[in-house]
């Protein structure tokens, strides 16, 4: 078999797997990845959860969850961005007190986390930002209303956060669809061996390994549903969506991911677990901050205050997983 017909086949698959938005999306790296996992609780809670796979271990990272626990910080975004061999992390919050929105980027290289720098706004009142991300370029912009003016803040990621003027959309790239829309990046084939695709590169599963990983779920038929990351030692396999192929829902407990080392290693079996209640880096993760915060900027309409302020800059996450979870 060719490795164009290979493809094809490959391709085709993927027709005969239902699209909904996944819940599970991991993102590869060269060498590590990071998998971000989307839910919403019993109480109302609704939070990103992000894992750091790395040296063949996964550690939990971040979480920002909405309606978990009140703080004087309310986190309620995040976003990620690989950068060659190393990832830009991005987390946004409100600040009730100071009235003020937050952007901060961090930079992870390994287990090594450096704030990068932090970006402070002072909104106008009843303002509703939003947060876009470039990936391309390595930028982000704030967009808000002042009166009937749409205003743009916008800052490259480099060594520092520089305030940039560009014009555009964001370019929507594989790891756009994936943060934004939760699209999985890499695919999974079974036809007696499995194979782990991503566009550019095909791996082999051999049957003794697919085997093992059908053994392990609750549904088996949920192979066919399998998606993939492709690193450049191994292969993570992995089930994202919140419902299995026969309809039911997928609980927390069932959450895995299968590493396949390519070098012959032993399969091995992570569990997805919730690491703590409210948002913010995970226990045990620790990120320098070297850089001096910024001071806020205030702009023509001044100092907002209202209470409204704070439940306004929920509306945008909430919306997003509404649709999610509609």
């Amino acid at each position: 078999m060719t490795v164009r017909t290979m493809i094809f086949i490959l391709m085709l698959s993927l027709l005969f797997v239902p699209y909904v938005s996944a819940d599970v999306v991991v993102i590869p790296g060269k060498s590590d990845a990071f998998i971000v996992h989307w839910w919403a609780g019993e109480n109302g809670e609704l939070a990103m959860d992000f894992y750091h796979f790395i040296n063949g271990t996964l550690q939990p990272f971040y979480r920002t969850c909405l309606f978990c626990n009140g703080n004087g910080i309310i986190d309620d975004w995040a976003r990620l961005i690989p950068n060659g061999s190393s990832w830009i992390f991005l987390r946004s919050f409100y600040v009730p007190k100071k009235d003020t929105r937050v952007v901060e980027a961090y930079r992870v290289q390994g287990k090594d986390c450096t704030l990068i720098g932090r970006v402070s706004l002072v909104l106008p009142p009843e303002t509703e930002p939003r947060i876009v991300v470039y990936y391309q370029r390595k930028a982000f912009a704030v967009y808000f209303e002042n009166g009937s003016e749409i205003i743009s803040r916008k800052f490259l990621i480099r060594d520092s956060l520089t305030p940039v003027n560009f014009s555009g959309f964001p370019e929507e790239t594989p790891v756009y669809y994936a943060m934004e829309e939760g699209v999985p990046l890499g695919g999974f084939y079974v036809r007696g061996d499995g194979y782990a695709y991503n566009g550019s590169r095909i791996v082999l599963v051999p049957l003794n390994v697919v085997r093992e990983v059908v053994s392990l779920l609750k549904v088996k038929g949920d192979i066919r549903g399998f998606a993939s990351a492709v690193l450049k030692d191994g292969v993570i396999l992995y089930y994202p969506y919140s419902s299995h192929v026969n309809g039911s829902p997928v609980t927390y407990k069932e959450l895995r991911l299968f590493y396949y080392p390519t070098n012959g290693g032993k399969l091995k079996v992570f569990k997805l677990e919730k690491f703590q209640n409210g948002s913010g880096f995970a226990p045990g993760i620790v990120c320098s901050e070297k850089p001096e915060e910024k001071r806020p900027e205030k702009r023509n309409s001044g100092i907002c205050g209202p209470a409204s302020l704070v439940v306004l800059t929920l509306i945008p996450a909430y919306r997003a997983f509404r649709r999610k979870y509609s």
